[in-house]
């Protein structure tokens, strides 16, 4: 049998007795302690030990306290050693036993040394000691060396009469010749050291005798079969190495050699596929060597007879995938089963909007919908989850990548000397000589930029001195994407305003999605006013919409309006709009070409309080106009209003909509010597009462 770096093999030297249950003898046990296995070239000097100490047993004075090693590790590898090995550990400050492996071709490639200074040569001023523990009398022992240069490396014995070679007792202080056996004259401890430079052991062969155990089989449920269990059934294990045969019954019968059995390491089986309702089976097994040793018997109680459900799948953006010039929300499915019985791997199936069935584990969604997206797994009854996803074009619209060459301006504090940074708050704009172009609301909070650290990699910001945040303000609908170093991404949604990442996350680049159009709703008074927080393109046709203005002043009630149609505006523009009812979807532009410094409505993107008269507001009673308020009044976000130094007098302005046809590409106002009632609405033939002539109240008698 063999193990993964330490390999024991065993020969059965005494015939058994065929026994029921467990037969015992003594067996020959071959233990094969191979360093070459274990080391590797190129590596650095390593030792871990576990163990308790004790006091050596030898006689020679060259030998102090010694540590027991139980396994020897390295760069994840593991040297079973049993407890066999001991080490001197007290002798001298240098003196400590341990692998020494060099990639140079005059050093030891692998091998047991100790003693080695910081040249990498052996200390001949010390001896390396370790020792070989519990021999009994009769174990036969063998050890191969190391060579440097040809030579050969030989350890000596310091202990008379411990071993023997041909007959001969071998004497304190001889050397043990490499490759040969020796045999073991009394119980006890072999110490050895070695004054030799060329020192250094391959392999260790220890021949003794043992009793022959058998462990019992696992039984684990590793799957389903609609409303069946697969079982696997690992056999048990003989310690002499003896091939082992495992039986095994479904019906919770004791199994006996008449059973079912296999005689492979392991064997999956199916019980319960034609249960009609819950019961419970028990299965159980045994296993028995060559020589009639076996095992005690292992149950297992399953139960079968009902569907498994499967954890349900999460759906979350995971990226943007490009489409020409615009992005698509790619969103992942992932499930965790580890609580499923079998723990299965699953595939993952999904439909969108109600179309067809596609297995995938990911889905690029051009437009908003209703997804549904099942974990699936044979034998398994999925659940499923349904969520609204946000789909659509999106367009990347600010970008800083931290992998590019960034030059880090630092007069405006101490970013490189800064002790604590938590208690410093550092923005884009700090970093004035940055090639690209950044976002004037982000800051850095905790976070140290670094390059070129490991291996040449520009690593970007990250959180040195422990976890650290980055924050950030995102208008309604926008991304952040943090690209971290090894390809992960973190994306935040707004309204997030931080995200936080462990030390050492590495963030290399960060992107904002926005999406590529906007929608505003016109209601049925056929009028609205809008602020976006981007840049706004009204060079094509747009469905509902007839026009689109800035104010540019006002005449007594009258407005003064200039339609900014047929051109792309700057983000943040307080603008009225004019259509029919129904959605605007609006482009956004990648840049404003038209000016609108004369424009005096003030756009609001978040909800934005206003003092009592504190401007005017588009209202639509008594008729659609604006109407200053004399209450406290909150304005919508991504909205407009007038400020209240507007106007000096007028505590209106109302004359568009049906109420007047008159109304020019470049303004709108109240018609010349045309009559208006006090709702603002023209009159053909005024009768007695209160009117509006040329801006000033007029009574007819």
């Amino acid at each position: 049998m063999k193990k993964q770096l330490l390999m024991k093999t065993f020969l059965v030297a005494v015939s058994m007795l065929v026994g029921t249950s467990v037969a015992w003898a003594d067996v020959e046990i071959t233990e094969t302690y191979d360093f070459g296995a274990f080391i590797t070239a190129n590596g650095a000097p390593n030792l871990t030990t576990s163990g308790d100490e004790i006091a050596q047993s030898g006689t020679s004075e060259k030998v102090g306290n010694v540590k027991v090693i139980n396994n020897l590790s390295n760069n994840g590898k593991t040297l079973d050693l049993n407890g066999r090995f001991a080490v001197d550990y007290q002798y001298n400050a240098g003196s400590q036993i341990r692998f020494m492996w060099r990639s140079n071709a005059n050093a030891y490639q692998h091998g047991l040394a100790g003693n080695w200074n910081s040249k990498g040569t052996a200390d001949p001023k010390g001896a390396a000691r370790f020792s070989v523990l519990n021999l009994k009398a009769g174990d036969k022992i063998t050890l191969t060396y190391a060579k440097q240069s040809g030579k050969a490396a030989d350890p000596y014995t310091c202990r008379a009469g411990m071993i023997t070679a041909g007959g001969s007792s071998v004497a304190v202080d001889a050397a043990l010749a490499s490759g040969t056996q020796y045999t073991v004259s009394a119980d006890g401890n072999l110490d050895l050291y070695f004054t030799n430079n060329n020192f250094a052991i391959s392999k260790i062969v220890i021949v003794t005798t043992g009793t022959e155990n058998v462990s019992a089989p696992s039984m684990t449920v590793t799957g389903v079969s609609g409303k069946g269990r697969k079982i696997t059934i690992t056999a048990g294990l003989s310690d002499a190495g003896n091939d082992v045969t495992t039986y095994y019954t479904t019906d919770g019968s004791e199994p006996s050699k008449s059973s079912s059995s296999f005689t492979t390491a392991n064997k999956e089986i199916t019980i319960g596929e034609g249960a009609t309702s819950e019961t419970e089976m028990t299965v159980k097994a045994y296993s028995v060597s060559s020589t009639d040793a076996a095992s005690t018997v292992a149950s297992q109680a399953v139960t079968v007879g009902t569907l498994v459900k499967l954890a349900a799948p999460a759906i979350s953006l995971s990226a943007f995938t490009q489409d020409g010039l615009v992005y698509h929300p790619t969103y992942a499915f992932t499930s965790n089963q580890s609580g499923v019985i079998g723990a299965p791997a699953v595939t993952y199936s999904y439909q969108f909007e109600g179309g067809a069935k596609t297995e995938s584990t990911t889905f690029v969604a051009a437009t908003s919908g209703n997804i549904i997206v099942t974990a699936n797994a044979e034998g398994y009854d999925s659940n499923a989850t349904e969520l609204a996803i946000e789909g659509g074009n999106f367009i990347k619209t600010y970008s800083f990548d931290a992998i590019n060459d960034v030059t880090v301006d630092t007069s405006t504090g101490t970013w490189e000397n800064q002790t604590n940074v938590n208690s410093v708050q550092w923005t884009f704009t700090d970093l004035a000589n940055c090639t690209y172009a950044l976002r004037e609301d982000i800051t850095l909070n905790t976070f140290r930029y670094a390059r070129a650290t490991t291996a040449q990699t520009k690593q970007g910001f990250y959180a040195r001195l422990g976890a650290g945040s980055i924050g950030f303000a995102l208008n309604s609908g926008e991304y952040i994407v943090f690209s971290m170093l090894g390809g992960n991404n973190v994306v935040a949604k707004s309204p997030a305003t931080s995200q936080s990442f462990g030390q050492y996350s590495n963030v290399r680049a960060i992107d904002i999605y926005s999406p590529a159009a906007v929608t505003k709703t016109i209601t049925s008074a056929d009028w609205a006013t809008y602020c976006s927080p981007y840049a706004l393109d009204f060079t094509g046709d747009i469905a509902n919409l007839s026009d689109v203005y800035i104010v540019t002043g006002a005449n007594a009630n009258s407005l003064e309006l200039s339609s900014v149609k047929g051109g792309t505006v700057p983000a943040n523009t307080g603008l009225l709009l004019e259509g029919t009812a129904g959605d605007v979807v609006i482009p956004i532009a990648g840049s404003s070409t038209t000016n609108v410094d004369a424009n005096k409505l003030v756009g609001v993107t978040a909800e934005t309080e206003l003092a009592a008269n504190g401007g005017y507001v588009l209202m639509g009673s008594p008729s659609v106009g604006f109407y200053q308020n004399s209450n406290a009044f909150t304005v919508g976000a991504n909205t407009a209003y007038l400020p209240a130094d507007f106007a000096a007098t007028a505590r209106s302005f109302y004359s568009f909509g049906d109420a007047t046809a008159i109304k020019a590409i470049d303004n709108l106002q109240f018609a010349i010597d045309n009559y208006y009632n006090v709702a603002g609405q023209r009159v053909a033939a005024p009768t007695k009462g209160l009117y509006i002539q040329n801006g000033k109240k007029v009574v007819v008698k």
